[in-house]
């Protein structure tokens, strides 16, 4: 649920074109961890860590102290004990690797922690369902 809340956050910023555009009250996420921190404003420096991959805007996941969000989900969060969290609104893979040998092609990377693969393969590779051929 809170995923599902992000994404429809993440999707709405997406479409409006402000997905990598800081706004006032975005967390920062440094790059490898899950520390964040608030600036009052957006500067040249920041500007310049961002585009060098040093750190990422944010968004926040849900909580049983999150605003907007129904109270029966609030009720669930709060019974697992779901803080708000923060989560980066950009992934970057590390250690890219292309490989080719007789067998085929292979894509090597890294991830953060909470990241996954299927999302950075949706990016980059076209993908065609056969089975919907074979259907037919």
């Amino acid at each position: 649920m809170r995923s599902w809340l992000f994404n429809g956050e993440l999707g709405q910023r997406v479409r409006a074109g402000s997905w990598q555009a800081w706004q006032p009250g975005d967390p920062i996420m440094l790059d490898g961890s899950q520390s964040y921190f608030h600036e009052a404003a957006w500067s040249t420096t920041l500007q310049a860590r961002y585009n060098g991959g040093d750190i990422h805007l944010g968004g926040y996941l849900a909580g049983a102290e999150s605003a907007g969000v129904p109270p029966s989900i609030l009720a669930l969060f709060k019974l697992a004990n779901m803080k708000v969290d923060v989560r980066a609104l950009r992934l970057l893979p590390h250690n890219l690797v292309l490989g080719s040998d007789t067998l085929g092609e292979t894509l090597e990377f890294e991830l953060p922690k909470g990241a996954f693969a299927t999302t950075v393969l949706r990016e980059l590779v076209k993908l065609k369902d056969l089975s919907i051929l074979q259907a037919k």
